[in-house]
């Protein structure tokens, strides 16, 4: 296993992190349902393990919360030794205000997060999306209160564009607060627009990059071809996402075999 400093910061994580999105039982997204219980994912969070992982993400709507729960117990032994990284921002219930990016919500989610994950701490806290209602001073400032409480050691952001990353790491740094370390983007080989200004941006402040879907959800994994275009039970039969350029993809598949 690779190994690399998160950013510029101090903390070493392995090169290739865990994703416990498909964690527990019920529904991810639209027609997309998960089927890991505690058994698998433990079997699955040992194999990372033994393989040199230390770094393993999640976030609050993955399966309504299970992901988390089912992460905390299998990591319980192995706290001190890993580094977790989770999220907030998507809607995770009915109300009005249980979504989004602001003062109340952010802090109420990272102790939510803190209870199911069983840790009094967050190694990584990211926000999953932005939020184009609130302003992003109003969550600069709850991001920092979460890090002086020791809720948070270290903040990204995920699926910001560059100019809004860069809004909110400004607001930071000229308020004195823990400015952003990485950002969490698409990024694959059917799908680089980050290369553009994302991969600039981060370059030029020092910020890590982490990667979601780097196969594509699955259709760089070989099993979408011409002849079966959308295999039975595929991810991706059910939740076509992200975006693909299929005769694109199918050529790549075709070099990388």
């Amino acid at each position: 296993m690779h190994y690399s400093k998160l950013g510029e910061t101090g903390l070493v994580v392995s090169r290739m992190t865990f994703g416990a999105m498909t964690f527990g039982q019920g529904s991810l997204v639209g027609e997309l349902h998960n089927t890991i219980g505690q058994d698998q994912a433990d079997r699955m969070v040992g194999a990372a393990l033994d393989a040199g992982i230390n770094f393993f993400d999640t976030a609050d709507m993955y399966t309504n919360g299970q992901s988390e729960t089912i992460l905390g117990k299998a990591l319980a032994d192995k706290r001190q030794d890993v580094v977790i990284a989770t999220k907030c921002g998507f809607r995770s219930g009915p109300a009005l205000t249980q979504s989004g990016l602001s003062y109340t919500y952010v802090l109420r989610s990272i102790q939510g997060s803190l209870k199911r994950l069983g840790t009094d701490y967050i190694d990584l806290f990211i926000l999953h999306i932005p939020d184009p209602f609130t302003p992003v001073e109003e969550t600069a400032r709850a991001l920092e209160y979460a890090v002086q409480q020791g809720w948070v050691r270290y903040v990204g952001a995920s699926n910001f564009p560059a100019w809004k990353a860069q809004k909110l790491l400004s607001q930071q740094k000229s308020m004195g607060f823990a400015p952003l370390s990485i950002l969490q983007m698409y990024y694959s080989l059917l799908g680089r627009d980050i290369e553009a200004e994302v991969v600039p941006f981060a370059r030029d402040n020092g910020l890590g990059i982490m990667t979601w879907s780097p196969l594509a959800s699955g259709f760089l994994s070989g099993k979408y071809t011409r002849d079966n275009p959308v295999p039975e039970d595929s991810r991706r039969a059910k939740f076509d996402f992200p975006p693909v350029d299929v005769e694109k993809g199918y050529s790549v598949v075709d070099a990388l075999r």
